[in-house]
């Protein structure tokens, strides 16, 4: 009888690493990750927001596909209103809900990232 509870238990989990949630992000979006993930953590944070950081990386080809171009300030131009769908793992959504939480709390949530933070908010696992 234990031994089933443990392999219910194990499955459990395994389910819950390779369940996706599509989340839909713009260009801006995908770009104001860097405000949310944590720069300085544990080793199995750091290993979730290595993750995110991959996913949400442009390719060459999207940066051709989507007009990127640097600007002569040292900024960054695109043509606006493009998504992509990006899939999320469910102990990633849970970092990135975790880091918009902490955030809040802390009163850190600026305009510039306020529409990440919502979407975020809004996903339902």
């Amino acid at each position: 009888m234990e031994n089933k509870k443990v392999k219910a238990s194990q499955n459990k989990a395994k389910n819950t690493e390779t369940h996706l949630i599509q989340l839909s992000l713009t260009i801006k979006e995908r770009l104001d990750f860097a405000e949310i993930l944590p720069e300085r953590s544990d080793i199995v944070t750091q290993v979730l927001s290595r993750d995110i950081r991959e996913k949400i990386s442009f390719t060459q080809a999207e940066a051709k596909k989507f007009g990127m171009k640097p600007t002569p300030k040292g900024g960054l131009s695109w043509d606006k209103g493009r998504e992509t769908n990006i899939a999320f793992t469910v102990p990633e959504i849970t970092l990135m809900r975790a880091q918009v939480e902490k955030l809040d709390k802390e009163r850190n949530v600026s305009t510039a990232i306020l529409s990440l933070c919502l979407k975020i908010r809004e996903i339902r696992s």
